[in-house]
């Protein structure tokens, strides 16, 4: 897992985690690769993120935008947690969401 550029669809203080298939948080790992939803680490005030959120990106027209998927959580594990327990409501969102937003 590795945390890449800042991107502008993201918050302020956010950068995108990727996360590696042999990591330890394979609900997240899956929602990534296959859904195309985003890990966010949320930097206050410092270089580490304190707060990770899932979320999930969309395309806009011309640009792209997040939607928050969960609120945020202290650590990876307790995000990995909150997916598994709630993969179904999750992957649900997925398929109720319209792939294109309007502006």
């Amino acid at each position: 897992m590795f945390f890449t550029t800042r991107k502008p669809y993201l918050a302020k203080q956010a950068r995108e985690i990727t996360i590696s298939e042999n990591s330890n948080l394979p609900q997240l790992f899956r929602l990534c690769s296959q859904y195309g939803f985003a890990v966010i680490g949320i930097n206050e005030r410092s270089a580490t993120p304190k707060k990770y959120r899932l979320v999930e990106i969309k395309q806009s027209f011309d640009k792209q935008v997040a939607i928050d998927i969960t609120k945020d959580f202290d650590s990876l594990i307790l995000l990995e947690t909150y997916a598994t327990a709630h993969l179904v409501d999750i992957i649900q969102h997925y398929f109720d969401t319209p792939t294109n937003l309007t502006a």
